[in-house]
């Protein structure tokens, strides 16, 4: 994603601790918007006041055979106001409207009470959805005819977003809304990235930054992926924290390079000093980076915090945890066949909620003969890989339910000091969402 920070008058600065003191102007990039992020910003910041029609949303995407052609379509389901609540369902193909600059969902199939020639019912009698339903203006969500238009870049918390929506499309294979942002023709930054082959990234350049406590002077750094393998998971309002559980480099120049550790929940295992827990994890993501950023992607919104996983639980519950355990062979990440009873419990679980996801987590301790803390990075990566396969060929799990990363030694549990600690920190974890309020944590 390439982007440009841009401070807000009257402040001084780009302040990361304040989103009211900048904006975020997209030049080029790609956004994932997935069913609980757009479920939260409908549900609690759009139609959250007195007298909205709609509520208690539920979106997911799905295929509809249209002409003998699979055409991706958007499903949303929940209440709609019409004299009494009635349940509703419409399915709605995703699009964009670049005059107004805004995303389009155009009613395709709309049933009421189980109704399913509502929409047809509707059409025969002249009668439009934006005559039933009235959204308060200034809400980011408008009605015309049978379709809903979407002012995708100012329903979101702050920072403050700029740009221009070129794409907007359901994606059934990562059950996400997928847009494209950015200009027809992206201006020439010039820039020289600190890790040129870094896939997924977030630099930072030319201008005065405050993060925590400290003011960077014409500021020169790039906060590199972790997990390479996906997209960067950077949550503004938590970016301390991820930083806390990140593996920091400064030059001699003065240029920082920090492996940036995916935001995870609080029911991850926490660095070797308690960190505040954090709030669930977020399934929004930026997209992969192949251009400059100058600032992190924005904020996302906030969740309920996930209440504490009970110690065990074999049975699916919103709260559980099963304790297994995994060993690799010294720098090998191949799966070891007696482990597969082992795994097997976890396919259990997650065949039981089908609902459910899960984020494989590879660690190591943090010896390495090269002293380069990217090979045990590599390492833990590979090894988060190998069970997430492990779980698709073996347990035929769907492999947009999984994800897969390595954190290397950047989030021990015990003290690395010691024999004991080390094996410890080896481990491979799973943190399952049973819910979007749930987490479970396991340690395979």
């Amino acid at each position: 994603m390439l982007s440009i920070t841009e401070k807000i008058k009257p402040y001084p600065y780009v302040d990361m601790n304040n989103d009211q003191s900048f904006s975020l102007k997209i030049i080029s990039g790609h956004c994932s918007l997935e069913p609980p992020v757009m479920e939260t910003l409908f549900n609690k910041h759009v139609l959250n006041y007195k007298g909205a029609p709609l509520k208690d949303l539920k979106l997911s995407t799905v295929e509809m055979d249209i002409d003998g052609q699979k055409v991706p379509m958007l499903k949303t389901s929940g209440m709609m106001k019409l004299v009494v609540w009635l349940p509703f369902e419409m399915i709605a193909r995703v699009g964009v409207d670049k005059p107004t600059n805004r995303m389009t969902l155009e009613a395709y199939k709309i049933k009421s009470v189980g109704l399913p020639f509502v929409k047809n019912l509707m059409d025969m009698s002249g009668v439009k959805l934006s005559t039933l339903l009235s959204i308060e203006p200034g809400r980011g969500l408008s009605i015309e005819k049978n379709t809903m238009y979407v002012d995708a870049l100012n329903i979101t918390p702050p920072p403050k977003l700029v740009g221009k929506l070129l794409d907007a499309k359901a994606n059934v294979s990562t059950n996400s809304v997928d847009l494209t942002l950015g200009e027809e023709k992206p201006a020439n930054v010039k820039y020289t990235l600190l890790v040129p082959d870094a896939k997924n990234f977030i630099y930072i350049f030319q201008g005065s930054l405050i993060f925590g406590k400290l003011l960077a002077l014409d500021a020169n750094l790039q906060l590199v992926d972790a997990n390479p393998a996906d997209y960067l998971d950077f949550y503004l309002k938590k970016y301390l924290l991820q930083l806390s559980r990140s593996a920091i480099r400064m030059k001699p120049d003065a240029s920082l390079i920090v492996n940036i550790a995916d935001y995870q929940s609080d029911s991850s295992p926490a660095p070797a000093k308690p960190a505040e827990p954090a709030k669930p994890t977020s399934l929004s993501k930026a997209a992969p980076a192949k251009a400059v950023s100058t600032k992190p992607v924005a904020g996302k919104p906030a969740k309920t915090p996930a209440a504490k996983p009970a110690a065990s639980a074999p049975a699916v519950k919103q709260h559980a945890s099963i304790n297994l355990h995994l060993e690799f062979d010294t720098a090998q990440s191949a799966v070891k066949e007696q482990y597969h009873s082992h795994i097997k419990k976890l396919a259990d679980l997650m065949k039981k909620s089908p609902d459910s996801r899960v984020v494989i987590q590879g660690h190591t301790d943090n010896l390495d003969k090269f002293n380069n803390p990217d090979n045990n990075i590599k390492l833990s990566q590979a090894r988060a890989d190998s069970v997430r396969q492990y779980l698709i060929d073996k347990f035929g799990i769907n492999a947009a339910r999984i994800k897969a990363i390595g954190y290397g030694p950047n989030q021990p549990i015990a003290d690395n000091a010691t024999l004991e600690g080390q094996k410890k920190n080896r481990r491979v974890e799973a943190v399952i969402q049973t819910s979007p309020q749930g987490m479970v944590a396991s340690t395979l």
